[in-house]
């Protein structure tokens, strides 16, 4: 995979995620979820565990349709992309795709060079017709960045998260590959 080169010269390495980056990966997303109010989750992370986190590297890594990339530097995880490709046959051309990037390397193109990974993965598939996400309403940065990438909205889930006592809606985006 291209790296992506930042302004200081260092260089983010994007690889697909193995099972020994388990441990990692849970901890980056505890904070990754504490920096923001848009993700699914928030500070707590995705309540899971590094077994079971363990095993949804392994179910990304046999799929041939889907995928789990993890952006590094200097050996450290500082973003984290999936494809999940729809495992019903009838539906299985479509997929989702999710990212997220720790707030210090905000702005420096690293989630457009990740989601641009994650669609040439979805396009080297030869089965993946359709990408979707869901972004909140009031995420600015990531819509932009998602119609940078050619997604498309589509539709709207209204009241969609819950957070601080306050209800938003969410932006259901697509492109076709």
């Amino acid at each position: 995979m291209n790296p992506k080169t930042l302004d200081d010269g260092r260089e983010v390495i994007f690889r697909f995620a193995e099972k020994s980056d388990a441990k990692e990966i849970l901890s980056y997303l505890k904070k990754v979820g504490s920096e923001t109010d848009f993700l699914s989750f928030g500070f707590e992370g995705v309540g899971s565990d590094v077994q079971k986190e363990e095993e949804i590297i392994t179910r990304f890594a046999r799929a041939t349709t889907s995928a789990m990339i993890v952006g590094t530097l200097s050996d450290r995880i500082i973003s984290v992309g999936t494809l999940s490709a729809n495992a019903t046959s009838r539906f299985s051309h479509n997929a989702e795709a999710g990212i997220s990037v720790l707030k210090e390397f905000w702005g420096k193109g690293i989630g457009a060079h990740l989601m641009n990974l994650i669609l040439e993965f979805a396009r080297m598939t030869k089965h993946v017709k359709n990408v979707h996400l869901t972004v909140i309403d009031e995420n600015d940065r990531a819509m932009s960045l998602y119609e940078k990438t050619g997604f498309k909205v589509v539709g709207r889930y209204k009241n969609f998260s819950f957070v601080d006592g306050k209800y938003r809606d969410a932006i259901i985006m697509e492109k076709e590959i």
